[in-house]
Order: structure tokens, then C-alpha cells, then sequence
């Protein structure tokens, strides 16, 4: 039947869990206003993320979820998930309790969760209510099964429009349900009733939104490679449309002039913008998911922000400018910093609405690594609570300062360990460590004095250096000609070895046959 599914244990979960760490230390947020800056499928996903990997934060973020999915959703998986990590939560501390300092938590918690299924009050302070799973279940069961018939109707009469519409109503109601299976069949199946540009992208989008949820990452990819390319083609349905209503306009009024087919695309220009944008961050998070930092900075550099351009089902604007702030601080050097991130007039406007990527981008360009760092150490613990940049945060932080540390030492001959160690706010034995590591890669050309406590460029005399390079070339060049060389005296002594010919290949290049046996005497005597 449509309506059975398996159950859908989550996106996110193969890929970004395992490599998170537990946060032990309470986290600075103000986890409401966090949560209400996003809705639908992906605000419930992000804060199940953050319950599992900040125990400080785990009543709280069960409690809005269990609220909004209760409230604004049909997904009782999601619903019966809170009250599951809630037995498992109760089992962990009694078994705790029982055995000291043992973390084995039975596998099978069927008699917590039994007990939270009767009403028993639980440490979020909220109760199992199976009259909505009833009552949800029965409201989804009818709202498919209308949908399905109007579907059917419609397939029946061959309305291209209207199965276009069904499915993609489909769609949404699977997703408001948490079944993202089902979600992800129906919208490609309006792939194939769209007749106009703007509908093949926004089924490009709803694809992209289910791909991202599940984490099919090459799915992302294709569809927003085809969303582009749609978007870079006209729009033959819109200008039949706008010619049409410019004559109607036209001969309403009595006039000669005929109208302008622009005025569409004109309506059509935020609705673009904001698909652009869209495309983009997903192109991003393609890049950020593979470690592809240098990429995913530049995608997400072309969404703009405007009024309704960056209505985004993944991320805010807030969460934009903490991707490109760490994304392009562990890749772009300072020129690229200044004129792609702080010159950027479309990304000015989105690093307005975060002031503290402002002072850590500020920092960095302006050398003050002490502050820099400083400041990217506060934030960190909140870029462990996102659910796409959480698994990234810890190699592209190491990223960071190790970038700080080679361009500290960039313009001096020698530089000071002491000063150095408090730039960087840490001992001169640590110091020396991570100096050690950058010298065995090349990231630094420099040895280090442990007696003087120095760091030491090493002298490279650029004529010798030119010298030696200028040799180099002239002696690969004079291999390559003899190389040359004897390549044409074998061709012409015949050693040199011929593919053999196709048997298929033959017969096109084989001569006729009065070629092969030589020309007539006739042909002789004309040709003299």
C-alpha cells in the first residue's frame, strides 16, 4: 500500500554522530530563540542533535520538540522517539544508581518505555499522550487517502497540472509525517508532469530538501547541477505568458506600442533570487559534508541576502555567517579574506546579523591572533550544536590556528617563542610541538633554536636558488629532446611498434581494388 513505510530512524546519523563529542560543560545559549529561527522537519532533526550530544541541554531540547511536533506536525516516529530517549535516559541513571559508576544500559528498555506510555511523569516533565497518536494517525490516514484519490482522478483525465499538484502535495504531507521515503517518491514523480522552468526547479528543491534530511549527498549534487542549468535557460511558458497578457493589455488600452515581455521575468525576479540562494547553500553543504572547505566557502559566499532571498530550509543567516567565517578563515588567504568575505557587499549585509564572526574575521585580518583565537574559542561550543558544521568544527578550529601561526611568523627573520607562545595563549613547550609539526610539512621554512627560544628562517640565497632552478629546466629540456630524437630515428629505421588494425577498421581504408593491381594500359596511354 502508499501509506506503509518503514520506519525512518533519521538523517544525519551514519555521517555527523559518530564523530561528535559529547559536550559534558554547559553551553551559553539561549536554546527558545535558537529554535524558533527554524520549522518544519529540519527544527525538530536539530534539536534531537543537540539533546544527543549536550546532556545540559537534553530536557530542554526534548521539550520544544515534543511541543512543536505535537503541535505543528503528523510525525508520531519523531514522537515516540522522545519518549524512547527518555526510557533509555531513566534506565542509564537507575542502572547508575544500582551499580556505582556502570554506563551498561540494558538492550531492551521495553519496560521504561511501557512505563512512560502509561503517563508516568518523566525529567522533562511531560507525559506519553497516545489520544494524539490515535488522533494524528486517523488525521493523516484521511488526509492521504484524499490526496490519493485526487491523484488518481486526475491521472485518469491525464491533467498534466493537476497530478503535478498532487504529488507534490503528496510530498509535503509524507514529509510533515516524517516519512522522507515516501516524500522523496512523490516529488520525483512531478518530475515528470512539469511544464514550465520554474516548476522543474522548485521540484529540484524539494528533492535537494529530502536529499539533504537523509544525507544522500550525490543526490544534492545532481539536482543542483540540474536546478542550475535550468535556471540559466529561458522560459518559453513565461514568455508565451507575458507576450499573451502584454497584447491583451496592449489592445485594452488602443495602443500601438506592444508590450514588454521583461514584466514577468520582472515578477519572477525575487522568486529566482531566492532559488539561487537556495542552490547555493546546498551546492555548500555538498562541499562542508565531503571537507571540501575552500569550496563550500565560495558556494556559500554566492547566496545573497535580502528580503526573500534567503528563506532557506537548512539554515539561517546567522548560521551562514558561522560557515563562511570558519570555512574561509581555514582556507582563503588575506587578500582573498578582504575581497570575497569583509568587502563582500551581499555577504556584508548577512555578517551584520552576527557580530561575533565580524570581530573574529576582523582580528584575524588584522593580525591580532590572541583575539582572534580568543573569540573563536567562546564560540566553538555553539558550532558543536550544529547539525551539519558539528563534525567539522574541531579539524577546521586546528585549521585555523595553524594558518594564525604561519602568517605570524611570515614577515620576520626571527621570531621569539615567548612572544609568540602568548599570542597564541599557550607554553613554549606546546609551541614548539605544533612548530615542529609545520616545519616537517613545509607550511614554515624556518628551524627552531631551543636554546635561544627562537624561531629562525632559514637563509635562502635567491641567486642560487634562481641559478639551480634556471639548470634544472635546461636539463629537463635537453632529455626531452633527445628523447625526441630517438623517437624519430626509430620511426624512420622502422623499429618502432604499430597498433595493430581493427578487423572492423579494415575494409574503410582498404584501397580498390584497380589500385591494388596497378592501372590498365588504357589508363597508361592517357595518363602519357
Amino acid at each position: 500500500m502508499m501509506g506503509e513505510i518503514a520506519v525512518n530512524t533519521g538523517p544525519f546519523v551514519s555521517e555527523y554522530q559518530r564523530s561528535n563529542q559529547i559536550m559534558q560543560n554547559p553551553v551559553a545559549i539561549d536554546l527558545s530563540a535558537y529554535a524558533a529561527n527554524y520549522s518544519g522537519y529540519i527544527k525538530y532533526q536539530r534539536l534531537f542533535f543537540i539533546a544527543e550530544n549536550c546532556p545540559a541541554l537534553k530536557y530542554e531540547a526534548l521539550k520544544l520538540a515534543h511541543d512543536y511536533i505535537k503541535k505543528f506536525t503528523l510525525d508520531t516516529e519523531a514522537y515516540n522517539r522522545i519518549f524512547e530517549t527518555l526510557a533509555s535516559q531513566n534506565i542509564t541513571d537507575d542502572t547508575t544508581e544500582t551499580n556505582g559508576s556502570s554506563n551498561d544500559v540494558p538492550a531492551n528498555p521495553t519496560g521504561a518505555v511501557q512505563s512512560v506510555s502509561k503517563g508516568s511523569l518523566n525529567g522533562a516533565g511531560f507525559v506519553y499522550d497516545p489520544a494524539w497518536i490515535q488522533k494524528t494517525c486517523s488525521d493523516a490516514t484521511h488526509q492521504r487517502e484524499l490526496l490519493e484519490t485526487e491523484l488518481k482522478n486526475a491521472k485518469a483525465n491525464f491533467i498534466k497540472e493537476y497530478i503535478r499538484k498532487g504529488s507534490v502535495k503528496l510530498g509535503h504531507l509524507y514529509l510533515n509525517m516524517g516519512q522522507l521515503d515516501n516524500a522523496m517518491k512523490y516529488y520525483m514523480c512531478s518530475k515528470d508532469y512539469c511544464t514550465a522552468r520554474k516548476q522543474d526547479i522548485n521540484m529540484c528543491l524539494n528533492v535537494i530538501k529530502i536529499a539533504v534530511y537523509r544525507g544522500m549527498w550525490s543526490h544534492v549534487s545532481a539536482f543542483v547541477t540540474r536546478a542550475e542549468n535550468l535556471s540559466d535557460e529561458p522560459d518559453p511558458s513565461a514568455r508565451k505568458s507575458s507576450t499573451s497578457e502584454a497584447e491583451i493589455r496592449t489592445s485594452n488600452q488602443g495602443s500601438i506600442t506592444t508590450g514588454s515581455p521583461s514584466s514577468a521575468g520582472a515578477l519572477n525576479a525575487p522568486a529566482t533570487a531566492s532559488a539561487k540562494s537556495q542552490l547555493a547553500i546546498a551546492a555548500g553543504l555538498v562541499k562542508l559534508a565531503s571537507s571540501n572547505y575552500r569550496d563550500a566557502a565560495l558556494c556559500f559566499l554566492q547566496a545573497h541576502y535580502d528580503e526573500n532571498a534567503l528563506e532557506n530550509d537548512f539554515i539561517t543567516p546567522s548560521d551562514l555567517a558561522f560557515y563562511v567565517t570558519l570555512c574561509s578563515l581555514a582556507t582563503f588567504d588575506r587578500a582573498e579574506l578582504k575581497s570575497q568575505v569583509l568587502s563582500s557587499p551581499s555577504f556584508r549585509l548577512i555578517l551584520e546579523s552576527e557580530v561575533q564572526c565580524c570581530e573574529i574575521l576582523n582580528a584575524f585580518h588584522q593580525a591580532n591572533y590572541a583575539a582572534c583565537l580568543g573569540a573563536l574559542a567562546k564560540v566553538q561550543d555553539l558550532f558543536r550544536l550544529d547539525i551539519f558544521l558539528s563534525g567539522h568544527v574541531s579539524h577546521l578550529c586546528h585549521a585555523i590556528r595553524l594558518k594564525a601561526m604561519c602568517q605570524y611568523f611570515t614577515p620576520y627573520l626571527t621570531a621569539d617563542l615567548n612572544m609568540m607562545a602568548r599570542a597564541f595563549a599557550t607554553t613554549v613547550a606546546e609551541l614548539e610541538n605544533e612548530l615542529a609539526k609545520l616545519i616537517q610539512d613545509g607550511s614554515i621554512k624556518a628551524r627552531i633554536d631551543s636554546h635561544r627560544q627562537l624561531l629562525c628562517a632559514l637563509n635562502v640565497d635567491q641567486r642560487c636558488s634562481t641559478f639551480a632552478n634556471a639548470i634544472r629546466i635546461a636539463d629537463e629540456c635537453h632529455l626531452r629532446c633527445q628523447a625526441a630524437i630517438l623517437r624519430s630515428n626509430l620511426i624512420r629505421h622502422g623499429l618502432a611498434a604499430k597498433q595493430p588494425i581493427p578487423y572492423e577498421m579494415r575494409a574503410m581504408i582498404q584501397p580498390p581494388a584497380r589500385w591494388r593491381g596497378g592501372l590498365s594500359r588504357a589508363e597508361q596511354s592517357e595518363t602519357v
